[in-house]
């Protein structure tokens, strides 16, 4: 080694946490636009800040997810700060997508898009609709029917099979995209880690990690003892020499049909004879996990135990 780098690094000069300011933002393998998309992150999640290169962060998602966001994604800040942003009060975006408008009434200016999960603080009411504020600091109003008290909603979310799929289904026909983390578009495990987070779960960013976490389910390809709900893994078994490979994630619905991003958002059959049957699928199928009712120990972590949703500072 010639050198090594202390993180965080010194030139940030204190401004070691950061909030994503806009709808979705682009998360990406090396500091440059033009590099691979790894994942996305929603309006309001909390990041933490290791170092510097041109316009661009090192950032340290909630989930441990490491990769490079540009500086007009989200804002930065010190300690003070950010603690101030998770003391204060919040709402998400409950609606699948809509406005925010710079005065209370639908016809004004737009001054940002808002997806399903997104979180702003609030900062009062006028008629039907909620003052918000951004991390950079400008101010927007949604109509309240569109926002539910963070609290509120952690407090109301129920990750049971009937609420996953619903989340799911409502997502069909939505865009793959590789990297994908939002309703804008989404890859495979982007789709089952958004499914499971309006539903109040916090899972592993992708489909090889997933498949890391969560309750082992016996299963082979007659499938009879999965669940509606379960996370379903392809790719490649262990071999010899070789490690397990997981390529794709989909979500069980019952009666061997699946739910998953593929070309979009569809869903299709493992049962032979069915008329959406998908034999690749099949001929690829790993194992399954079950994330509903496993305990945190497993890797599946509710969202409202988490200090970053919560109340509290982004741990060390």
């Amino acid at each position: 080694l010639d050198s090594v780098e202390v993180l965080p690094s010194p030139s940030l000069k204190g401004k070691l946490f950061g909030v994503v300011n806009v709808s979705v933002c682009n998360i990406r393998s090396n500091p440059k636009h033009a590099a691979e998309l790894a994942t996305q992150a929603l309006l309001g999640t909390p990041l933490k800040v290791w170092k510097q290169e041109g316009s661009f962060f090192l950032i340290q998602t909630p989930d441990d997810y490491f990769g490079w966001l540009d500086n007009g994604g989200f804002q930065r800040m010190d300690s003070t700060q950010f603690f101030h942003y998770l003391q204060s009060e919040r709402a998400v975006c409950t609606t699948d997508y809509v406005f925010a408008f710079e005065k209370p009434m639908e016809n004004a200016p737009v001054v940002s898009d808002l997806l399903a999960g997104n979180i702003l603080q609030t900062l009062g009411q006028e008629g039907g609709f909620t003052k918000i504020g951004f991390p950079d600091g400008r101010i927007g109003f949604v109509k309240s029917s569109q926002l539910m008290p963070l609290g509120e909603w952690l407090a109301s979310r129920q990750p049971d099979a009937g609420h996953i799929l619903s989340s799911a289904r409502e997502m069909m026909g939505r865009p793959y995209l590789w990297g994908g983390t939002s309703g804008k578009g989404m890859d495979c495990s982007g789709f089952t880690k958004t499914v499971f987070f309006l539903n109040g779960l916090q899972l592993p960013r992708d489909a090889s990690q997933q498949v890391q976490v969560g309750d082992a389910v016996e299963s082979d390809t007659t499938l009879k003892n999965l669940l509606p709900g379960d996370l379903l893994f392809f790719g490649k078994k262990a071999e010899g020499n070789k490690k397990e490979r997981i390529t794709h994630v989909a979500i069980y619905m019952g009666n061997g049909k699946i739910i998953h991003a593929a070309n979009k958002v569809e869903t299709g059959s493992l049962h032979r004879g069915d008329p959406d049957f998908q034999e690749g699928r099949l001929h690829t199928f790993v194992r399954a996990k079950r994330m509903l009712g496993a305990n945190m120990e497993s890797g599946v972590v509710p969202l409202r135990s988490l200090p970053y949703y919560g109340q509290g500072q982004f741990p060390d």
